[in-house]
């Protein structure tokens, strides 16, 4: 599957988005932490992030002995750096905004570029 197509079929999911404003907050976390924290069963966060791992958007790390998650920082992840800015402005436009606001603010945002 191209590359581009794969990362946007990884945010078409709001449960994979929530993962994501999740980690933008807690950096390194298990699978038990994002569970908890997104109140999403854990078997859905597993196979959630799965997609989010193979869309190079979440990188795992095993440290003694347990896997933790977090946001890949690859230079090799161009489009996926623009995706976790526009979940940023998303996560703090919406506690601000409504989601109509947000949406027409990233509009103009991105027109302007």
């Amino acid at each position: 599957m191209d590359y581009l197509v794969r990362i946007f079929k990884s945010v078409a999911n709001d449960r994979r988005v929530r993962i994501l404003e999740y980690l933008l907050r807690a950096k390194e976390q298990t699978l038990e932490e994002i569970a908890e924290n997104v109140r999403i069963p854990y078997k859905t966060i597993a196979r959630n992030i799965k997609i989010l791992e193979k869309a190079m958007m979440v990188k795992r790390q095993m440290r003694n002995g347990r896997a933790l998650y977090s946001l890949e920082d690859s230079p090799r992840m161009i489009f996926g750096r623009e995706i976790i800015h526009m979940i940023k402005r998303r996560a703090s436009t919406r506690k601000r905004k409504g989601r109509r606001e947000f949406t027409l603010e990233m509009a103009e945002y991105y027109s302007t570029k």
